[in-house]
């Protein structure tokens, strides 16, 4: 039985039509967008340790630690000068742990992570409800520190005991301008010329921005410097002067005892010169 013409061509038509679509590339799938592969908080820190460190010195550390770490201080801003201080010690723990740690660790600290397909970036929000006072919902426990005086102390001052004094004088009137009721106790070392405080934790920060205020200034830290080296190659110079003296001292020690020595020999001869003399008048 014969095809139809009509039917026929269909079926052509049908079979071109299915082999075009079938030698045509596939349509391009949706790439989604690019976002790093690892996440910086992901990157692990060997070692830190921070002792009685301000908060945005811990973080500078960690961002120059760790590549790609993004942080933004938010200080409250009834006291945009509250710092509070970071003291630990840790060892082989990703970024993001640190930073956890680190906001559990101070309760007036909050931080938040905010991500996006270019990168993550911490927020830290120092949050107070009362300055100068421990927070309410932490138990605050007495802490033992030990501060060592002696880079506050001037080079070239003539009274170092009179200079500690003065330090702890002045730490005693910044404790006592909290009007905190809470005891501590504050003893200084003269001998290592250090200062031993036992207080609580709104305590020590009244301490640590004391002490921290009678650092030297960069120009004043140069000045010292020069000073120093002034004083040395001072004391450098009386050390050749004193050599020197010595040195022309026993020179003039050595003449005299080489005059005398000349002296005696001069006497000699001339006594031999005498006998000589008497003995040609006696032939």
């Amino acid at each position: 039985m014969k095809t139809p013409p009509t039917l026929l061509a269909v079926v052509l038509a049908a079979t071109v039509s299915s082999l075009c679509l079938a030698q045509q590339p596939p349509p391009p799938t949706a790439q989604s967008p690019s976002r790093p592969s690892s996440s910086v908080g992901d990157h692990l820190v060997k070692e830190l340790a921070f002792n009685q460190t301000p908060l945005d010195d811990v973080l500078r550390s960690l961002e120059s630690e760790c590549p790609g770490f993004q942080a933004v201080i938010v200080h409250d801003p009834r006291f945009p000068d509250f710092n509070p201080v970071v003291d630990m010690s840790l060892k082989n723990l990703p970024l993001s742990q640190i930073l956890e740690v680190i906001g559990k660790s101070l309760p007036e600290l909050r931080v938040d992570k905010v991500s996006s397909n270019k990168g993550d970036v911490w927020i830290f929000r120092i949050q107070r409800s009362n300055y100068g006072q421990p927070t309410s919902n932490v138990t605050a426990q007495p802490t033992v520190m030990v501060y060592r005086l002696t880079p506050l102390i001037r080079a070239n001052a003539a009274d170092r005991s009179k200079a500690l004094n003065d330090i702890l004088s002045l730490v005693q009137a910044a404790l006592e301008a909290m009007g905190s009721n809470q005891p501590s106790l504050m003893k200084v070392h003269a001998a290592t010329e250090t200062l031993i405080f036992r207080g609580f934790p709104n305590q020590l920060e009244a301490v640590n921005r004391t002490l921290r205020a009678l650092e030297p200034t960069p120009d004043e830290t140069a000045r010292s410097r020069e000073l120093d080296q002034a004083r040395n190659k001072t004391t450098s110079l009386y050390g050749e002067m004193d050599q020197l003296q010595r040195s022309l001292e026993q020179a003039r020690k050595e003449a005299a005892d080489a005059r005398q020595r000349m002296l005696q020999q001069t006497e000699e001869i001339e006594k031999l010169q005498a006998r000589l003399r008497s003995l040609e008048k006696s032939r």
